[in-house]
């Protein structure tokens, strides 16, 4: 008997995916020019961390927007179940209640 699978495990569309990590990649790079923003008016401690946020960032964001497309979601493809004919000629599909 083959496995019937839902259509809520169907694996995540990519623009949705593409959406999450241009979005992921703006915000910390708009936290990046506050640092810089920060880094030229701020004075003391707080200009140190300005320039410190300013030179990691970029590489925290090229890290969070080079997410692998490829990554394994935990979905599993969708198959047609076989259907099975019953004894009134009716047509009926399968399914699985675990």
């Amino acid at each position: 008997m083959p496995e019937v699978h839902s259509v809520t495990n169907a694996a995540e569309p990519l623009s949705v995916r593409n959406s999450r990590r241009m979005r992921r990649y703006l915000i910390t790079m708009g936290i990046r020019c506050a640092g810089l923003v920060g880094a030229v008016y701020a004075e003391g401690w707080l200009r140190w961390v300005s320039i410190v946020l300013a030179v990691v960032l970029p590489y925290v964001a090229v890290a969070l927007g080079s997410e692998s497309v490829d990554k394994p979601t935990g979905a599993t493809p969708y198959t047609e179940p076989d259907p099975q004919i019953t004894a009134s000629g009716r047509v009926e599909l399968e399914q699985r209640h675990d």
